[in-house]
């Protein structure tokens, strides 16, 4: 479906081979694997499989799809650089809840499921580094479902650029900010869960609005910071 409301010359992702400095939890796996380059569209974990692999991923882009039985989807979340797929679901030899599939290209390192688990067991430095990240995965479910279920769509779609900002590294404080959604315009509608038009309706609010400008394919952020607002809800929700 063609994108008529946001720009079209959407980012194929950083290149996964400019990684990022290797987190602690990931600096404890890097003798066990290798980094390997996902292309978009890749299914790294399966909604109602139990994961063979749980995955670190080191530069890219994730996200969390549910699909229903009729087929429906609906985009949970995105995860980072930094972010950990498949380990609540390793350690208690269950099904995944979500699917995870690459939006850009992405550098991965993956490790069997068993591994893992042993990992947790011997080295408490690391488990440590695995709870804090399971923590924050929660953390940002909650907030994330309490903020569908009580925000205002507007203010979603603000939050969600605000935090796309930041998952591609971009300086916030720049005026006139050129920037390049990682997702089409019906994605993000599944992600705020709302309809694809009325995505369309609310870019075009925040242009009245001065907050944000389209030329040449592009969406210019005239003011990144306006899009941060002081709420009750995380601002890490996706």
């Amino acid at each position: 479906m063609e994108n008529h409301c946001l720009p079209t010359n959407f980012a194929n992702g950083s290149s996964a081979q400019n990684s990022h400095p290797l987190s602690k939890k990931h600096q404890a796996i890097e003798h066990l694997s290798a980094p390997m380059i996902y292309p978009p569209g890749v299914f790294l974990l399966h909604q109602g499989w139990k994961p063979q692999m749980v995955h670190f991923i080191e530069d890219g882009l994730v996200k969390l799809v549910y699909t229903n039985e009729e087929g429906a989807e609906m985009i949970v979340g995105l995860r980072s650089t930094g972010s950990v797929l498949g380990v609540a679901a390793a350690i208690q030899n269950q099904p995944v809840p979500l699917a995870a599939v690459t939006l850009q290209p992405s550098q991965i390192r993956s490790l069997p499921a068993h591994t893992l688990v042993k990992l947790l067991q011997t080295d408490l430095e690391f488990a440590f580094q695995i709870q804090q990240s399971e923590s924050t995965e929660y953390y940002s479910l909650v907030s994330r479902f309490a903020q569908q279920k009580f925000g205002e769509a507007k203010q979603q779609l603000e939050n969600l650029l605000w935090q796309i900002i930041s998952i591609m590294g971009l300086d916030a404080s720049q005026n006139d900010l050129k920037l390049q959604l990682p997702l089409k315009y019906y994605e993000l509608a599944r992600l705020i869960d709302i309809e694809p038009s009325y995505v369309c309706k609310l870019i075009k609010d925040l242009e009245r609005e001065g907050i944000v400008k389209r030329k040449n394919g592009w969406l210019i952020l005239t003011n990144p910071q306006k899009l941060q607002r002081l709420n009750n809800f995380s601002t890490f929700w996706i």
